[in-house]
């Protein structure tokens, strides 16, 4: 009896002690999930394109700006930073911003005080981040201006946005304050809403479109697709442009082949006269 009770202590022990050895493993092997370094290198670049980007953006908006005054004319830069923030996923807006936050502190320095580059570099990142979750709850995401309300939303927005965003700028505190005179504060919220509104309607659009189609798929628009198009456009607008009571109809007309489509407009023209 005593035998056999120290046979299932010693398998006991056996068993608890592979349980325990089980359990080491599996907490040692379940590590969280991390990017590769592929992933790494391509967020890496992107990272960097960006802070490019910004930079060459921030140049340009300084090199135009209104006589007297620390406002550029157009504001590229900002119309970068919210299209960025557009295609990036919210975990990583930091990243965003601290790359943006770089160039903007790398060429004012040496022509503004620290205290304004800094506070342009938070008013910009607050007014980003602000503009980016409008634009999601009014115009939606993916943001592809294929709709009449995605179109409408962003105009509206990309002047709203930089009108309130006006009202925090050092330009318009310092002058409401008497601390600038160069420029009433009506004129400084003008000013910024008007080179923040302009880089939104140019530039962000172009870089959205970039992003959705790739550079593969915009160098497959040659010069002769191009040219076909447009010829194709032209005579459209050219049978649109007569009314049906003569037999031309478009109908009629997008069964003749593209090569005879603009002999088949002259032919009708001719009839008309």
């Amino acid at each position: 009896m005593a035998l056999r009770t120290r046979s299932v202590t010693i398998r006991s022990a056996h068993v608890a002690t592979t349980e325990h050895v089980a359990s080491f493993d599996v907490s040692k092997t379940s590590s969280p999930d991390r990017p590769s370094a592929r992933t790494t290198a391509r967020l890496l670049a992107y990272t960097l394109l960006f802070v490019a980007a910004y930079d060459v953006a921030v140049r340009l908006g300084l090199g135009f700006r209104f006589e007297n005054s620390q406002i550029g004319v157009v504001w590229p830069a900002n119309a970068l930073l919210v299209s960025a923030l557009l295609l990036t996923p919210r975990s990583r807006w930091w990243i965003i911003l601290l790359a943006a936050a770089i160039p903007h502190a790398a060429e004012m320095h040496l022509t503004v005080p620290a205290w304004r580059w800094i506070w342009q570099i938070l008013g910009n990142g607050i007014f980003a981040m602000g503009t980016v979750i409008v634009l999601e709850r009014t115009a939606g995401v993916p943001l592809h201006f294929g709709t009449r309300q995605q179109v409408l939303a962003y105009a509206v927005v990309s002047f709203a946005m930089p009108a309130v965003y006006g009202l925090t700028t050092p330009a318009f505190v310092r002058s409401v304050l008497g601390l600038e005179s160069t420029y009433t504060p009506t004129a400084s919220v003008l000013r910024t809403t008007l080179s923040t509104a302009t880089g939104l309607l140019i530039i962000g659009p172009v870089i959205l479109k970039w992003a959705q189609y790739g550079v593969q798929r915009m160098s497959q628009l040659s010069r002769p697709r191009l040219v076909e198009g447009a010829r194709d456009r032209v005579a459209r607008d050219l049978v649109e442009d007569h009314p049906p009571r003569r037999h031309l109809r478009l109908q009629h007309l997008e069964q003749v082949p593209r090569d005879r489509f603009a002999l088949a407009v002259l032919v009708g023209r001719e009839q008309e006269l």
